[in-house]
């Protein structure tokens, strides 16, 4: 029997079937929910620069793992331990260069851009605040590691994430 459970994620929203047995992988004995989550509150560390290069969001202050997971907070990268398939999720309130527009991308070992994922966002001319996020459902093997890129579309491009959530959770077992 399955539990179902509508995830709301900014303006993105999944459908999600978890097993009433505690289990995340049916029909695996002894499978627990495997996740890992990073955040950053009322965040105001601006990422310089960054260009229309894709650059790794490290605005992250927060973060939980369990042990099928391990997060990286020096290089903002999530390394998974137990491969199997995972509901990738990311939002970010951010406020940045004034008429530019923002590109964000999940990447698999740092240069692998997982297609599925984008999401793009213009600041107004004047600066404001605004949401972007992206998800996905993507195959991930042990030692697999998973991050978020931006790129802004101007070199001197500045970017301040305020309030941002990266959670990787799995959702099947190889």
């Amino acid at each position: 029997m399955l539990r179902m459970y509508l995830l709301v994620l900014g303006g993105l929203s999944a459908l999600l079937l978890i097993p009433l047995c505690g289990q995340i992988a049916p029909g695996v004995p002894g499978t627990t929910i495997v996740n890992a989550s990073a955040y950053v509150h009322n965040g105001s560390t601006e990422m310089t620069d960054i260009g229309a290069s894709d650059t790794t969001i490290t605005a992250f202050t927060n973060s939980v793992a369990s042990s099928g997971m391990a997060w990286d907070g020096g290089n903002d990268v999530v390394t998974v331990t137990n491969p199997g398939v995972y509901l990738i999720l990311f939002q970010m309130s951010f406020n940045g260069t004034g008429n530019s527009t923002y590109t964000c991308h999940a990447f698999k070992g740092g240069s692998t851009e997982l297609a599925q994922m984008d999401s793009t966002r213009k600041i107004a001319a004047g600066g404001d605040i605004g949401s972007a996020g992206l998800m996905g459902i993507v195959t991930l093997a042990a030692s697999d590691t998973v991050e978020v890129k931006c790129a802004g579309d101007t070199v001197g491009d500045d970017l301040t994430p305020q309030d941002a959530t990266f959670t990787l959770l799995r959702i099947a077992g190889a």
